[in-house]
């Protein structure tokens, strides 16, 4: 599937071509100073960051990223009231901060005030995390105070990204060039370098993968011409770009190995339908998805607060 993930790419990179602000990618990250804090407390405060990235202007969540939305939380008040059932009040200070989790430079922060209640101390954090205004004018210009520094960041650091990605590229690590291009945004001078690195890095990655998989349905077929061979064959070319460079030997090969011509036109076309509703996905989807399988990268924050 790795080559209709490509297709994904290239929909994605022209659908941020023509989106009028940029897309910066920042990572969710929580830092509890309460000890024993649960999961479902910490799950809170993600999902609070993430709807701050959600609905924020010209910027997205992404994982194992370098610039984080990194927050902690820290008690200032607790109470048990002696209701029936017993109820516990918690007060605590959340700290935000928008920066460079690798280089720990903070660009902006915040903190708010929030109170919970609940029947148990888990359910009272997690409604007290629940209060966090995610649009308020505070968060806000935490977020936009941040980006401008992001831009400069990326201003000044893009050529070395762009060489750092050639160098992936002659590798052979198409995906983690790609991965290093997409987070330079599109407010940074350098973006119509960057693109335009993307477009070759694009077409190589199909050109690469889609001779690969043609080697490998011709390599199943002299195994076995069977009907079951012949269907599998037309599932692993319906996910070759029409752009690709051997798409002409892709089409007469599938002609050549099916009697059932009708159903695997029916198979390529299920495809490219699928692919005109991937249009709506954003490049930070092919990111992500290769950012999910890299290990846990260390953020050095604990001077933000």
């Amino acid at each position: 599937m790795r080559s209709r993930l490509m297709i994904i790419v290239w929909l994605g990179l022209m659908g941020w071509m023509g989106s009028a602000k940029a897309q910066i990618h920042l990572t969710p990250y929580v830092e509890s100073g309460i000890s024993g804090t649960d999961e479902r407390v910490l799950d809170m405060v993600l999902a609070r960051l993430n709807n701050i990235l959600t609905t924020g202007e010209g910027i997205s969540a992404s994982e194992n990223g370098r610039f984080v939305l990194a927050a902690q939380l820290n008690v200032t008040g607790k109470e048990v009231l002696s209701t029936a059932p017993t109820k516990v009040v918690y007060e605590v200070e959340m700290h935000l901060g928008i920066g460079d989790g690798i280089d720990g430079k903070c660009y902006s922060s915040t903190s708010q005030t929030l109170k919970g209640v609940g029947r148990t101390e888990s359910q009272a954090l997690v409604n007290a995390v629940k209060q966090l205004p995610t649009q308020s004018e505070k968060v806000q210009s935490l977020v936009r105070n941040a980006k401008t520094k992001i831009i400069t960041y990326y201003n000044q650091h893009a050529p070395a990204i762009m060489a750092k990605a050639q160098a992936l590229e002659a590798a052979g690590k198409f995906d983690e060039a790609l991965f290093e291009l997409s987070a330079i945004p599109q407010e940074c001078v350098h973006f119509k370098k960057a693109f335009a690195q993307m477009n070759t890095l694009y077409k190589k990655m199909v050109y690469a993968d889609a001779e690969k998989t043609l080697m490998q349905a011709k390599a199943l077929w002299a195994a076995a011409q069977t009907e079951e061979n012949a269907l599998m064959i037309a599932e692993m070319l319906g996910d070759i770009s029409p752009s690709a460079a051997c798409y002409p030997q892709v089409k007469a090969f599938v002609a050549s190995v099916t009697k059932r011509r009708q159903q695997v036109e029916d198979r390529q076309f299920d495809a490219e339908v699928k692919v005109e509703m991937a249009r709506l996905k954003a490049i930070e989807h092919v990111a992500a998805a290769y950012a999910k399988n890299q290990p846990r990268v260390t953020y050095h924050i604990h001077r933000w607060w």
